[in-house]
């Protein structure tokens, strides 16, 4: 009994003893502990609008971080009203850390063409390899090329 109980600390898992024990028959469930969910942050990477939180930029590249993103398999991006099928899928951008920076020209790779003076939202999604959504983030900002 002692044994069960060390080894049961030792995997690092809570115990269920919601029912009590019964002669003959006890019932221990073992429960993995939880992870933090995947989650994404970002922005814009250099914000040259009249203030750096206004969302107006003359460049769109964007910037941020993957936290808890061990089951995820895919980093896809898109903008405005596109398709979430159609998302160009950015993995290859993630640094050690999960660290991401999509440059001017990545940006515009992802539009499909020059993104054109306006207000825009890039769309970021993590997936896992069922392509289910583990974590979103829509990044709104204004390119305005005058806004240096």
């Amino acid at each position: 009994n002692d044994r069960l109980t060390q080894d049961v600390a030792r995997a690092d898992c809570a115990v269920d003893q919601r029912a009590p024990p019964r002669r003959g028959n006890d019932r221990l469930t073992l429960r993995a502990p939880r992870q933090p969910a995947p989650s994404i942050t970002g922005g814009l990477l250099n914000d040259t609008g009249s203030s750096n939180s206004d969302g107006i930029t003359a460049d769109p590249s964007g910037t941020g971080t993957l936290a808890n993103a061990g089951s995820a398999t895919s980093f896809k991006a898109g903008f405005d009203t596109a398709a979430s099928g159609s998302y160009l899928d950015v993995f290859s951008d993630l640094q050690p850390g999960g660290a991401f920076t999509l440059s001017q020209s990545r940006m515009n790779q992802i539009f499909g063409g020059s993104i054109a003076d306006g207000p825009h939202t890039l769309h970021l999604l993590l997936l896992n390899s069922l392509g289910q959504t583990l974590a979103s983030k829509d990044l709104t900002f204004t390119l305005d090329s005058s806004a240096v």
